[in-house]
């Protein structure tokens, strides 16, 4: 693998790689319930976790999918994570709108679960 000075070539799949989507919204739209969909987002992660040696990155995406993807490195790890969040909200309500897998509600669930040791939340908002 080619050196740079300062660091290393990015497009080289095992420095980096896009594993592609879950498409969230799609499974929605045909109807699966979201305790269902929950465990489908935890399954592809724990698949692509899998791969050695991988460390998992997510960008981007509704906020509710925080809750399924620390489900799921709590679990393959076994223990508890460290988490911080950034965002301009806590993303802590028990249930939004009726809906406790929300976007407004994932830190809720995944403190209930014990998916998290220590949670340090900096709030960014004007």
């Amino acid at each position: 693998m080619p050196q740079l000075k300062k660091g290393k070539e990015l497009n080289y799949p095992w420095v980096l790689t896009d594993v592609g989507d879950v498409p969230v919204q799609e499974i929605r739209d045909c109807g699966v319930d979201d305790d269902r969909l929950m465990n489908i987002i935890s399954e592809s992660v724990k698949l692509v976790m899998e791969e050695a040696p991988v460390r998992l990155l997510v960008l981007g995406g509704d906020h509710s999918i925080s809750f399924p993807l620390v489900r799921a490195v709590s679990k393959k790890i076994g223990d508890p994570l460290d988490i911080l969040h950034l965002d301009a909200h806590p993303d802590i309500y028990h249930a939004f709108e009726g809906n406790k897998y929300s976007h407004a509600s994932s830190f809720a669930r995944i403190m209930e679960g014990g998916y998290a040791r220590r949670l340090l939340q900096v709030i960014l908002s004007s």
